[in-house]
């Protein structure tokens, strides 16, 4: 039987070791907050953005985020730094105050700076393309039916719950629900004929919060790299040709000296054709005054 001074150190190491990793946890994640901008909607294609079926609307519900064609981080991002800034200001007044601050600052539980500094009304598509530069269109040499195809299964075996299916538009939309708290973000998918292959682009949305901590580009990346596996990618993307604007016709130079002179020539012809009428009726005047001979 154990001595209860020998259970006492057991149970305080148990503590402690509990503690140590749920603090290990939190100063991970406040590091990871840190790494990440503040945006919940990922895309491969923001210059021609995939927009969610009334269907997914539907699903969402009224009280989810909204979907953009080019959101921006949420403008009240900039109340929560001047926030951040008045409890930094209030933490200097005292000693203690001070003190404690700067504690949880060494150990990463406090950042000296607000997190998303100057970030409010940002462009989503920009940050994302600084902190997420893999998520990139996907082309591949199968048809667009196989390639459908292929992002259905792959779905699927992610574990998504499928809302809408229209492989005549090329149209995927599912949801993912994450495994440790049951938040659930929604995935489109759009497939399309490039060259003679396909072009394939993937949106995934949060329904609540303001950070995803790079849920959603972690799955569009997962997405991406299962049909890398599964189908043949193309080591080009193919060309796209730009409608060129019709070419307006050059207008007839008119030159001025060339009407001149044919003006010029009218008019002489028309001066030699009045004193050809004028001879030709004076000689028939002529011819009618002569008397007829008996």
């Amino acid at each position: 039987m154990k001595a209860p001074r020998v259970r006492v150190v057991i149970l305080s190491l148990l503590i402690i070791l509990i503690g140590g990793l749920g603090l290990g946890r939190l100063i991970g994640a406040q590091a990871l907050i840190q790494s990440l901008p503040p945006i919940h909607d990922v895309q491969t294609d923001w210059d021609d953005p995939i927009m969610p079926s009334e269907a997914l609307l539907k699903a969402r519900g009224e009280g989810s985020n909204p979907i953009q064609e080019d959101p921006v981080i949420p403008p009240f991002l900039a109340q929560m730094e001047q926030g951040f800034e008045a409890e930094r200001a209030a933490a200097q007044e005292s000693a203690f105050s001070r003190f404690m601050w700067n504690m949880q600052v060494a150990i990463g539980l406090k950042s000296d700076r607000f997190f998303w500094e100057g970030l409010a009304g940002a462009s989503v598509a920009d940050e994302q393309a600084a902190a997420y530069p893999a998520v990139d269109t996907l082309y591949v040499e199968q048809d667009p039916a196989a390639s459908f195809d292929a992002v259905a299964n792959t779905l699927s075996d992610m574990g998504m719950e499928f809302v809408t299916r229209d492989e005549a538009a090329g149209r995927i939309e599912a949801t993912a629900t994450t495994q440790w708290f049951g938040f659930k973000d929604d995935v489109m998918v759009r497939v399309e004929p490039a060259g003679e292959g396909s072009q394939i682009d993937i949106r995934s949305v949060s329904r609540v919060g303001l950070s995803d901590l790079g849920a959603n580009a972690a799955r569009v990346e997962a997405i991406l790299s299962q049909l890398q596996q599964v189908l043949a990618v193309m080591e080009e993307p193919p060309a796209m040709v730009e409608e060129q604007p019709p070419v307006a016709e050059p207008e007839p130079v008119v030159d001025e000296m060339a009407n001149d002179d044919m003006a010029e020539t009218n008019e002489d012809d028309a001066v030699d054709d009045d004193a050809s009428v004028e001879d030709s009726s004076n000689t028939m005047q002529e011819t009618e005054a002569e008397p007829e001979e008996e």
